[in-house]
């Protein structure tokens, strides 16, 4: 595949832009819970050649059994819970770590920080790739997939996600370099075109890949495979292929990932099927939650709702008939990903993904989801009248930058703020602290820190004046800026 640079002149503005941001934002601190826990594994991988934690580590370290790690009764050793992929992501930054330190550190150290920060910039990168050519195949104009990148990344809590350096980033990044692919897959397919067999299979190969390290970075991601295969199949256009060396290609690194995922499962945890969820007590039966709690949660709760945290996909919304009635292949298959994420995830006991911020199970695909709200753009390019025009554009600008503030709040304070401010106070019982804990978003909790350690008024007031919290008072005064250029 050839980049034509000067049709594609909106890539380099979103890539430019991505780059200096995540330079210039780059977090001051390594952000801690599973991806921390699993980097143990990978500093063990990377000094004795082995998978696996120490028994020591997994138990003295890391919380209750099954929390981080389990342990396989058979061997006796002990594993993170979490897709062996995980683990091998991190592996070239914590290798140029033990390269430049000639040691590597267990938990973290100033380089590794630096390293995992330029990890997730290059992860940024491409994500943005990816969110710029899922675009593309919706709109002819290089600078609204452009415009729609970057409000996609910078209005919404995928910016936290940027510099978190966690898991979310490369699941982010595989689904949505799937979708794209998939659809490729099916519009080459309707062309049929000889010409261009060998980028084809470039395509196919990828796209199967991309799905492969899906399911390798956590087993729920099956049910992807799962959509595609009956997308082969249910999709006229891609069931002339289904016997055929396409679809071969496709999902040979599909089934291999599959196999890994057996085959590591039963090494890691004693059997095939044992995904590693079940040793911790307090999620041994992880799929047991509401799920009608869970899916009101994910569309209308103030903090974990996904048009709290996503609002260009409330944008889109008023387009999807639209959109659905052009593209009514493509549409569906989006749909069909995010209804399958939605309830599946719903019904985890842990349906928000504690500790984090947002809903950060769906964030993978809510890009897509979002994309209708490609012709909000498209409509303001398309009209006549430059003063009307001029206005319009000013309008989203403005809307764009005031939604990116809000995202910038979070961004600004530590990435568990909210939760060392909760955990300060959590034996208060008061209608005021439930109200302002639990229902208040998070940029506007930050805000209200910001106000309370420069001495402005602020709700964080009333919830500390009693005495007894003279030790919350002065943590929260304490509580430094999360850049690490600026403090």
């Amino acid at each position: 595949m050839i980049l034509n640079i000067k049709k594609e002149k909106g890539l380099f503005v979103v890539l430019v832009v991505v780059l200096f941001a995540g330079f210039i934002a780059m977090p001051a601190e390594e952000c801690p819970g599973d991806a921390m826990a699993v980097r143990v594994e990978t500093v063990h991988l990377l000094e004795s050649g082995s998978f696996g934690v120490s028994a020591e580590t997994a138990t003295k370290y890391w919380g209750d059994k099954g929390m981080f790690f389990d342990l396989n009764e058979k061997t006796g050793k002990w594993y993170p819970k979490y897709g062996i992929m995980n683990t091998l992501i991190y592996v070239p930054a914590l290798a140029v770590e033990k390269l430049v330190n000639r040691k590597i550190h267990q938990i973290s150290s100033p380089l590794r920080l630096i390293l995992l920060n330029l990890h997730n910039i290059l992860l940024s990168l491409l994500c943005a790739a990816s969110f710029y050519f899922l675009a593309r195949l919706f709109t002819a104009h290089s600078l609204i997939a452009a415009a729609f990148t970057l409000v996609v990344i910078y209005t919404t809590f995928c910016w936290y996600y940027f510099r978190a350096q966690i898991f979310e980033i490369h699941t982010l990044l595989f689904l949505s370099g799937a979708t794209y692919l998939f659809i490729r897959c099916y519009r080459i397919s309707c062309k049929n075109e000889d010409e261009k067999n060998r980028e084809s299979e470039v395509i196919l190969i990828l796209g199967g890949s991309l799905v492969g390290l899906l399911m390798l970075s956590k087993t729920v991601y099956v049910v992807i495979a799962a959509l595609a295969f009956m997308g082969w199949v249910l999709i006229p256009d891609l069931r002339k292929s289904l016997f055929t060396k396409k679809t071969v290609i496709y999902f040979a690194p599909v089934v291999l990932a599959g196999v890994v995922i057996l085959l590591s499962n039963h090494w890691r945890f004693g059997s095939p099927f044992n995904t590693g969820y079940t040793q911790w007590a307090a999620e041994s039966r992880p799929m047991s939650g509401d799920v009608l709690r869970g899916v009101t949660g994910y569309l209308f709760d103030t903090q974990w709702g996904v048009f709290s945290c996503f609002p260009i996909l409330l944008v889109s919304l008023f387009y999807w008939r639209k959109f659905f009635r052009r593209y009514r292949v493509e549409a569906s298959v989006i749909l069909a990903v995010g209804l399958v994420l939605l309830l599946i995830n719903a019904c985890f006991i842990n349906w928000r993904g504690l500790w984090s911020y947002g809903p950060r199970y769906l964030l993978p695909i809510l890009p897509a989801l979002s994309l209708p709200a490609i012709y909000l753009f498209e409509g303001v390019n398309a009209i006549r009248s430059k003063v009307i025009k001029s206005l319009c554009i000013l309008a989203l600008v403005v809307a764009s930058f005031f939604a990116a503030s809000l995202q910038e709040l979070v961004n600004r304070m530590p990435f568990y703020a909210w939760y060392q401010l909760e955990g300060m106070l959590a034996h208060q019982h008061s209608q005021l602290f439930d109200w302002y804990i639990y229902a208040t978003p998070f940029w506007q909790i930050n805000k209200d820190i910001l106000s309370y350690r420069t001495g402005k008024k602020s709700p964080i007031n009333s919830l500390l004046s009693a005495n007894e919290f003279t030790d919350a008072r002065k943590c929260i005064k304490n509580l430094t800026t999360n850049y690490y250029w600026f403090k």
